[in-house]
């Protein structure tokens, strides 16, 4: 699958983060309120349910679900309060930076679930 096609996808994903608050990172997921720890397993949950896009990927399915972890929490990271200053200013478009992270994040995500778990 090509790297323009996945971001495309997973942009969709990402449109859901239009709203999100910026966040503390992943060590600070304990410090996550419990809705704002809901929203992000339903936004996993929304990745791992993606079998087109986990067929595309070429990654195995315990890979798979590793990435979408991976890809949610770094995508969660990257909005800060430009990025939703941006998008309250744009229809929740996501910003061009927003979209070179994004494309970044599903390269490096994807490495992190081939390197944890080889195929």
């Amino acid at each position: 699958m090509t790297g323009a096609r996945r971001s495309r996808a997973l942009l969709v994903l990402a449109a859901a983060l239009a709203t999100a608050q910026p966040l503390g990172g992943v060590a600070a997921q304990s410090a996550r309120g419990r809705e704002e720890q809901h929203a992000i397993a339903e936004m996993i949950t929304a990745c791992t349910d993606d079998q087109r896009q986990m067929f595309a990927s070429g990654l195995r399915r315990p890979q798979y679900l590793l990435f979408c972890n991976c890809y949610v929490y770094s995508a969660l990271d990257a909005v800060n309060v430009d990025e939703q200053t941006y998008r309250r200013e744009h229809d929740g478009a996501p910003s061009p930076r927003f979209v070179e992270i994004s494309g970044r994040l599903v390269e490096a995500c994807a490495r992190e679930a081939r390197a944890r778990i080889p195929d």
